[in-house]
């Protein structure tokens, strides 16, 4: 009878290409070749749209092999881990896996992932459960599928993550009481992070109606909320407004910028909402969004080439006060294309901070209907070293150069970098403005130990080189410093330097040659 029992079926399989299963077989690994137990595999038929396909055994075992029974098809394939601590990687989606007959995968390696976690609480050390996180890999800007991502009863997670730079966002939309402000968190790490606790601050719900020149509700309208101290733009979910106008997200207290930006098929001018203090929950009434007009171009450097991430910015040439815009940098091509008011501006283009380009300012432009405004950066140079130093330790000579970006006032993103010097020293970079190369500041040391300055207009900044303390030579560091956005210094001289504390030295310092260079606007 058990014999009868599982032959009959076996035979009807047979007969029956509608029941005929397919194998699937393979080995998941983790990013460190360790077998990973405990995988669902969660199969999607691209040519019916069913899920999991009758899939039968879909996991791995104890030693990370799988030995999947599944309709034959193409199929999209995940492999979701269990939550760390049990596994620490990543899940991996595998597209267009064609399974006919017995089919191997062979070894399936998950993504590398760290370990995150920590508890999250609100006033008086209460556990926030229900918090909903998230992960964005700042590299790629991906959205992270994470398994167990909200916090548990006792407000603790534990996620895996990619390793590098991502933020981690928590959003507290699903804790309906008390209201908590959401969060997010910049993290950079190859190893596994505990962020210990994190103390949520109470939130206030901000909502306003938005309103085109007809009177008719604006859909799926965005808003940004810049702290006006800070400059930090906060994370705000469920900031988009919907099918009426209405919008509603929640913000800690404090003083913002909010910037409110339409979809551009609306062609409506951005609005700011300037200053709005919050301390309570907030009623921003009626917001009446005007009709506006595309502004689009093209910038190019000054070989003709595309510049992308380059800000277009807009001054009301009359008042000079600046108009928002929103969606305003350029794509990958040189190309932007943005909403904006109608008159006379004045339009300035800044190129990204590592681009040896100078801005560009056109003032009066008319914008009448749709406007195209193309703009060509000027060269902007980001300096060399110029002269000698003084020997450190060892009779190294230490080597100064620049990182990369021009020297334009108001950039953050110029600065140099310095090798050869005594390693583990401490230093003192100093960055002048003259007429000429070196005439910005001290070129000798005050006696006494101090640091000399001939003008007022020089920077310094303490260093802590790396390389092995106290070796000749390994010394090595890097400086990033901000420019001063003073355009009366257009056409002067930046020179910089280090000055490296190095008992070999002369007078107990070595110092870099001179790194000078032109500065622009």
């Amino acid at each position: 009878m058990l014999k009868k029992a599982l032959l009959l079926p076996l035979i009807g399989a047979l007969m029956s290409p509608l029941a005929a299963a397919d194998l699937l077989s393979g080995l998941v690994l983790d990013g460190n070749g360790i077998p990973v137990a405990g995988v669902n595999i969660v199969f999607k038929n691209l040519g019916t749209g069913a899920t999991n396909g009758n899939a039968a055994n879909a996991g791995t075992n104890i030693l990370g092999v799988f030995n999947v029974t599944i309709d034959p098809g193409q199929y999209r394939i995940t492999f979701e881990p269990p939550a760390p601590p049990a596994a620490v990687a990543l899940g991996l989606r595998l597209e267009g896996v064609v399974v006919a007959g017995s089919t191997s995968l062979g070894t399936v390696v998950l993504p590398p992932a760290i370990s995150l976690k920590g508890r999250i609480l609100r006033a008086g050390n209460l556990p926030v459960a229900g918090v909903n996180l998230d992960v964005i890999e700042l590299a790629t800007g991906e959205n992270i599928t994470l398994i167990s991502d909200s916090t548990n009863l006792l407000g603790e997670f534990q996620i895996a993550v990619p390793p590098g730079e991502i933020e981690f966002r928590m959003n507290t939309t699903p804790v309906l009481v008390p209201l908590l402000a959401p969060e997010r968190i910049d993290l950079n790490s190859v190893i596994d992070i505990d962020l210990g606790d994190i103390v949520l601050e109470p939130g206030y719900a901000i909502s306003a109606a938005l309103l085109d020149p007809l009177f008719a509700g604006v859909a799926n309208l965005d808003v940004d909320v810049v702290h006006c101290i800070t400059g930090e733009e906060l994370y705000t979910p469920g900031d988009n407004s919907d099918t009426s106008g209405f919008i509603d997200f929640v913000v800690p207290a404090g003083l913002y910028d909010m910037e409110f930006c339409a979809q551009f098929v609306d062609s409506l001018v951005p609005h700011l909402q300037a200053s709005v203090q919050v301390s309570g929950n907030t009623n921003l009434g009626l917001i009446f969004m005007a009709a506006g007009v595309q502004l689009s171009g093209t910038v190019t450097n000054h070989l003709g080439l595309p510049v992308a991430g380059a800000d277009i910015d807009l001054r009301n040439s009359s008042t000079q006060v600046a108009v928002l815009l929103c969606g305003d940098n350029t794509d990958i091509l040189g190309n932007f294309l943005t909403i904006a008011p109608s008159g006379a501006h004045d339009i300035a283009v800044t190129p990204p901070d590592s681009e040896k380009l100078g801005s560009r300012f056109d003032n009066g432009v008319l914008i009448s209907g749709n406007t195209v405004h193309d703009a060509q950066l000027p060269f902007c140079d980001c300096g060399a070293a110029s002269g000698s130093g003084v020997a450190g330790s060892g009779g190294f000579m230490p080597n100064i150069g620049p990182t990369g970006g021009a020297l334009r006032l108001g950039s953050n993103g110029w600065g140099f970098s310095v090798n050869r010097c005594l390693g583990g020293a401490f230093a003192m970079a100093a960055v002048g403005y003259g007429s000429s190369c070196g005439s910005g500041m001290a070129a000798t040391l005050v006696p006494g130990g101090g640091y000399g300055r001939v003008t007022s207009r020089v920077q310094t900044a303490l260093v802590h080189l790396g390389g092995t303390p106290g070796q000749p030579g390994a010394g090595t560091g890097q400086v990033t410093f901000s420019l001063p956005p003073d355009f009366a210094l257009t056409g002067a001289t930046l020179s910089a330097r280090l000055h490296i504390f190095d008992s070999g030295a002369p007078s107990g310092r070595a110092l870099t040659p001179l790194l000078c260079g032109v500065l622009c606007q």
